[in-house]
This record gives structure tokens, sequence and C-alpha cells, in this order.
């Protein structure tokens, strides 16, 4: 048993349901080249969509900068050196504890042979003469291969800005040329002292001629 050809119906039936399908598109939007009501809704409902997530957007990238510049200003306070600018010592008072920590550096420097250290207890600029005295204590050094230092505190005690002390001082020096006698030196020296940025330092040493070479 055969069939027939596929029939279509071209009568009012098939353009009543024609007429069906293309209201049911226009109202859903289902066709991409007309703009429905139900396509305005969506449509609004994105843009409403898009700028509230632009909104979330901006606010979270407001709290981290906000957390950032927070944890920035709790590092500087609790580290300064982050903060940048020279940092000042601590403040000391003036104590016997200033003087030998001081004192035993110029042994120390006089002992390993090591002017740099030595000099590192006097402040530069505050102390009168210094070139001179950095000078004649580089002609030391020169003469003598080595040394032997030791001091003993006597007196201490504030005056003014400044901190003063006297201390007997012992130095011995072994030469570098061949033949020549060693020296021995002991004297009571005066040393003032003077809190600068970097803390406590040396400012005069009295006589100064005990650190020369004559």
């Amino acid at each position: 048993m055969g069939f027939g050809p596929a029939r279509r119906e071209f009568g009012p039936r098939s353009a009543r349901t024609a007429g069906k399908g293309w209201l049911r598109r226009w109202w859903l939007g289902s066709d991409p080249g007309i703009i429905t009501p139900l396509g305005r809704a969506a449509t609004r409902k994105r843009v409403v969509e898009g700028e509230q997530w632009r909104s979330f957007l901006i606010t979270i990238a407001g709290m981290l900068r906000r957390a950032v510049t927070a944890a920035l200003v709790v590092v500087a306070l609790g580290f300064p050196a982050f903060a940048g600018g020279p940092q000042e010592a601590p403040a000391e008072e003036f104590s016997n504890d200033v003087v030998s920590r001081l004192l035993q550096q110029v042994t120390q420097g006089l002992i390993t042979h090591n002017q740099r250290q030595m000099l590192s207890a006097f402040d530069p600029a505050r102390m009168k003469n210094y070139a001179q005295f950095r000078d004649n204590l580089a002609a030391l050094f020169a003469k003598y291969e080595s040394f032997r230092a030791a001091y003993r505190l006597r007196q201490s005690w504030p005056q003014g800005e400044r901190g003063v002390i006297i201390a007997d001082f012992e130095l011995e020096g072994s030469p570098l040329e061949e033949g020549s006698p060693p020296f021995r030196r002991s004297a009571q020296l005066r040393f003032e002292f003077e809190r600068s940025r970097k803390g406590w330092r040396i400012v005069d040493a009295t006589p100064r001629a005990f650190f020369s070479q004559t």
C-alpha cells in the first residue's frame, strides 16, 4: 500500500497558524530583527544587573585601597625606617656605660691597629681641629705596627649638654723599623662627650699630643 505525496495546506487554517507563529515570535523575541516587549524588559534587566555589578566592583576596589593604605600606615608607624629620612638614636643619658663603650672602642682600635674603629668613637663635626687630630693619629699608626692600650676611669660628671671624664691612660707601641725603641706613655686624660643624632661621641681629648707620634 503506497502513500501519495505529502500534502500542504495553504488555506485559511495555514494562514491562521502562520499568523499565530509570527505573533508568538514577536512576543517572545525569538526573531532577532524584532524588538519585543519581553526583549526590552530583558535588555533593561541586563543593564540594571550590569550597573549593579559595576557598583559592586567599585565598592570592593575602594575597600581594598583603604585596607592597603591602613596596612602601609601601620608598617610606617611600627618600622620608622620605612618612612624615609634620617633616624635619630634613642635618647640615652650620659653614664659610665656610655663612657666604657666609647673608651673601649678607642682602646680596641689601638690594639687591633684599626684607625677607623678608633676614630668612629669621635664626632668629626663637633670636635675642634678634628682633621689635625686625625692626621696625627694616622702618623702614629704609620710608625708603629702594634699597640697595647688600657685605661682606668677616675671621675665622671655631666656638664651642661656634655659629659666629662678623667681617666688614667696607658699606651705602648712597637715600631715598624728595626732597631727603633718602643715607646710607653701614661697620662691622665680628660675626655668630653656629647650626644648627637647617632648617639654619644667623644668631642674632645686633652692633651691631644698623647695620641701623636711626638
